[in-house]
Order: structure tokens, then C-alpha cells, then sequence
């Protein structure tokens, strides 16, 4: 079944498991969107069941609800590095209160280049990261003082620091080094 190629051989297969033998017990829904003479006459008639999964693949479109496998998130705290020498890593005091300043939450009138004024706003973010909770995505700017960088407790010395290359690859389930 065309459907079924979704829960072996698509990109989400590994990073979205499924229960697979609960899954398939699913029937698909299935339409061929070939049978249709053109997109007036398939906006017309086509109607059509959606599920949680499926895909299309030359106009052939299956769907099935699928059952998923929950997986504990892999926290900051799994994947701290207490091998490394981490003294590059420690913020300075400047780094702090800059930090406090970029991750609290925003209300800030501005005023766009035509002269009307608006709101910029920002929800704030942890400071510093929970260590019980996975990483948030990770932007290339990740070393930097900014909004986005991770920054965590350390545990052994209780200040607060960058993550480490290390850290930074295990965040993206890559392997050390």
C-alpha cells in the first residue's frame, strides 16, 4: 500500500515512531486524485477523510490514523559534559545581567521606518535553561550573547555557563566529537 511507504522509508519514520503493528490494523483511506479531469472539477466533488499519517505520492493520497510511541525527551541534564575543562565556558558577570535582560520578557513602543508606531513584545525565556527539560532548538548564533543561547548551571561548580561543543552536539543527537 502506498500509504505504508510513511511508516518505513519517510524522513519522519525515525525522528516520529509509530507502534507499527497497532497502526496498520488502521485501514487507509485512499483516493486517487488522477481520476479527476482537471483542479475545478477535483474542487468541486473531492471530499475526503484525513487522518493523523499519510502521504501522496502521484496523485494517489492514503491516510491512516496511526498509533505513536512516546519516548522520554532527552533532558540538559543527560547530556552535560563534566569531563571537559569548562573555564571558557563560565559568564562573566557582564555576560549576567545582559542575559537577564535579553531572555525577561518585552513590551517596547517602537516606530517603523514609515513613522506609525507599534508594540514590540517577547515572552520571556529561562534563565538559566532547566536542566530537566530537553534543549530548545539550537541556532547557529549559539555561542553568542543573545536571546537563543542555551545557558545552563553547572553542576559541580554551581555557576552559570555556555554548553559545550560537546554538549551542542549531543543536543542534535550527533555523536562526541
Amino acid at each position: 500500500m502506498i500509504g505504508d511507504f510513511a511508516f518505513y522509508k519517510s524522513i519522519f519514520a525515525k525522528s516520529f515512531p509509530i507502534n507499527i503493528e497497532l497502526s496498520l490494523q488502521n485501514n487507509p483511506n485512499v483516493v486517487n486524485l488522477n481520476e479527476y479531469s482537471d483542479a475545478v472539477e477535483m474542487t468541486e466533488k473531492f471530499s475526503f477523510s484525513f487522518e493523523s499519517s499519510g502521504c501522496m505520492i502521484n496523485g494517489l493520497v492514503s491516510t491512516r490514523k496511526i498509533i505513536p510511541v512516546f519516548e522520554n525527551p532527552v533532558t540538559l541534564a543527560e547530556i552535560m559534559d563534566e569531563t571537559e575543562n569548562l573555564s571558557d565556558y563560565f559568564l562573566t558577570s557582564k555576560q549576567i545581567e545582559k542575559f537577564k535582560y535579553l531572555k525577561n520578557s518585552k513590551r517596547i513602543d517602537r516606530i517603523k521606518p514609515n513613522g506609525k508606531s507599534y508594540v514590540y513584545t517577547e515572552g520571556a525565556l529561562s534563565f538559566p535553561d532547566r536542566l530537566d527539560l530537553p534543549g530548545r532548538t539550537m541556532l547557529t548564533t549559539e555561542a553568542g550573547t543573545n536571546r537563543c543561547s542555551h545557558v545552563i548551571k553547572d553542576r559541580t561548580s554551581g555557576k552559570l555557563r555556555f554548553i559545550t561543543p560537546i554538549e551542542a552536539e549531543r543536543m542534535q543527537s550527533f555523536p562526541d566529537n
